[in-house]
Formats: structure tokens, C-alpha cells, sequence
């Protein structure tokens, strides 16, 4: 079974077009839309500027999904390199997943997904899913200076580094 989801914000239409395949013949719903700027867990402006957010499918436990996203030019991206785009689901943390990007059309299609909530286009260095680490093993503070710099780096190729200033 398939179905567009007539879905969009207003900078624009964004329908997503799914094809259903369940096991067996039985009710169920699922709602989807589109959301206007990138994922809010995706920090800087390497991502489209916009998300859609799909529920998981209702009423059946054997079901699974193609997704096509449509995404616009004008609208969805700044300050991204289109053709280097990853697409990622985000449902507490962020999971790349295997899709087709058609920069022509401006659409991403996943097949055999079988989980959902939201989802995205990202530049690969925009998200990471790796670990952070502290900068020294110990850090101390002078009594006379009751301040401390905590040093925290994410080991990726677009590493941030983060600092932290503690003070009572």
C-alpha cells in the first residue's frame, strides 16, 4: 500500500511519499509531518532547513516502510553542500541511514525502515554519534583562584571544542 503524506510548512510543500508493506491484513495509522527549520539536535547550520517527524505505525507489529522526503532548493538549503548530504533519523540519538539522494529532484528515499520518528538531511560532519573526551585526566583549583577550566573535545573529523568555565 502506498501513500503521500500532503504535508509542508509555510516556506513551502514537502510531502513525504511512503509504500507500506505489512505482513498481514489488519487497521493501523501513522502520522506525518513537516516542520519548518533543521533538527533541533544538530548544532550549527549543516543540515536542511527542515525536518519531518513520522510516529511509529499503530495498530500492527510486522510492518515496514520506503520513505521518500521531499526537500526544496530555495527554502531548505543554506550554507550546506547538497551532494555530500547524509540522511539520519533522530529518536534520542542520531542514526545514519542508508538512502538514495537525488539532488535533481530534491528527494531521499530509505527502504525497509522499520522504525520512525524524526528525520533529516545533514552535511556527515554535523552529526556524530562518537564520544567526547576530557583534554587531561586531572584537573585541580588554586584556593586563591576558585576557578576551573574543563577542556572537552569531540574526536571527529569536524571536531568542536567545547570549554567550560566552573565557578562558585
Amino acid at each position: 500500500m502506498s501513500a503521500t503524506y500532503q504535508v509542508g510548512t509555510v516556506n513551502g510543500y514537502s510531502p513525504v511519499d511512503v509504500t507500506y508493506h505489512i505482513a498481514s491484513a489488519t487497521t493501523f495509522d501513522q502520522t506525518v509531518k513537516a516542520i519548518l527549520g533543521k533538527q533541533p539536535n544538530i548544532p550549527g547550520s549543516r543540515s536542511l532547513g527542515r525536518y519531518w517527524t513520522l510516529s511509529n505505525i499503530g495498530g500492527t507489529v510486522d510492518a515496514t516502510a520506503d520513505l521518500t522526503f521531499h526537500y526544496l532548493d530555495s527554502a531548505d538549503l543554506s550554507a550546506v553542500t547538497e551532494p555530500i548530504f547524509n540522511y539520519f533519523k533522530y529518536n534520542g540519538s542520531f542514526t545514519q541511514v542508508p538512502a538514495t539522494l537525488d539532488t535533481t529532484n530534491n528527494l531521499v528515499t530509505a527502504a525497509g525502515v522499520s522504525s520512525f520518528s524524526d528525520w533529516t538531511l545533514a552535511e556527515p560532519g554535523a552529526v556524530s554519534t562518537g564520544n567526547v573526551q576530557y583534554a587531561s585526566v586531572t584537573y585541580s583549583v588554586n584556593e586563591s583562584w576558585p576557578s576551573i577550566d574543563v577542556i572537552v573535545t569531540r574526536p571527529v573529523a569536524a571536531a568542536a571544542r567545547l570549554a567550560f568555565i566552573i565557578r562558585p
